[in-house]
C-alpha cells in the first residue's frame, strides 16, 4: 500500500521549485493508514496546487485512512475536516464535529437583496447582526425560519436570498474574543 505522505512529498518536491528539500518529518509523518501532523499543508501551493492536494488527501481518506492537519486556512479546515479542534493560546477553546462547534456562534446567516436597511433590521428581535457584503445585506441569526417570513413581509422584493450555517471564521473571532475576556476577567 502505498504512502500518501511519500507522494505528496514527491508532489511538492517536484511541483514548488522554491523548496530546496522534500519535506521533512518535522513537516509531516505517517502512520499506517493514519496521515498525522500535516503542518499547514497548502500554505506555499498555489490554487491549482492546492485543489490536487486536497483531491490527493480525499482519495488517501476514501481508502480508510485517518487524516489529521493543522491550518489557519479555515476554509479549508471547513470543507474538509469532520472534526475540528480550536487551540488558541495553547488551550483547547472547542472540540467535536463542524456542526456542533459552528453551533456556539449565532446559527445562521441570511444573505439578500433588500430595500431594508442595516438600520431597520438590527431592531428586529431574530437579528444579531447586520451588515453589507457586496451589494447584499448579511444577517446573523438563530432563526431563520422564522426571520425569512419577516423580511418578506417587510420587503416583499426581496431577492437573491441564501441561507447557510456560517463559517468557521465567525466561529473562531467569537472563540478568540471569549477567550480575551477570559483573561481580562468580569468588568468591576
Amino acid at each position: 500500500d502505498d504512502c500518501f505522505y511519500q507522494q505528496y512529498s514527491l508532489f511538492l518536491y517536484r511541483t514548488v521549485p522554491s523548496l530546496a528539500r522534500p519535506p521533512s518529518d518535522q513537516d509531516a509523518w505517517s502512520v499506517g493508514r493514519t496521515l498525522t501532523g500535516a503542518l499547514e499543508p497548502t500554505a506555499s501551493l498555489d490554487i491549482e496546487l492546492r485543489q490536487s492536494f486536497w483531491r490527493s488527501v480525499m482519495r488517501f481518506k476514501a481508502r480508510g485512512a485517518t487524516i489529521l492537519f493543522t491550518t489557519h486556512h479555515l476554509d479549508e479546515a471547513d470543507t474538509y475536516a469532520e472534526r475540528i479542534v480550536v487551540i488558541h493560546q495553547g488551550r483547547i477553546r472547542a472540540d467535536g464535529p463542524k456542526s456542533e462547534i459552528k453551533a456556539r456562534v449565532a446559527g445562521k446567516r441570511v444573505r439578500c437583496k433588500t430595500v431594508l436597511t442595516p438600520e431597520q433590521l438590527r431592531q428586529e428581535p431574530l437579528v444579531h447582526e447586520v451588515k453589507p457584503v457586496g451589494g447584499r445585506l448579511e444577517i446573523l441569526t438563530d432563526r431563520p425560519e422564522q426571520l425569512i417570513p419577516r423580511l418578506t413581509a417587510l420587503d416583499p422584493g426581496l431577492s437573491e436570498l441564501e441561507v447557510d450555517s456560517g463559517v468557521l471564521e465567525e466561529v473562531f473571532l467569537t472563540l478568540l474574543r471569549d477567550s480575551k475576556a477570559e483573561v481580562r476577567g468580569p468588568s468591576r
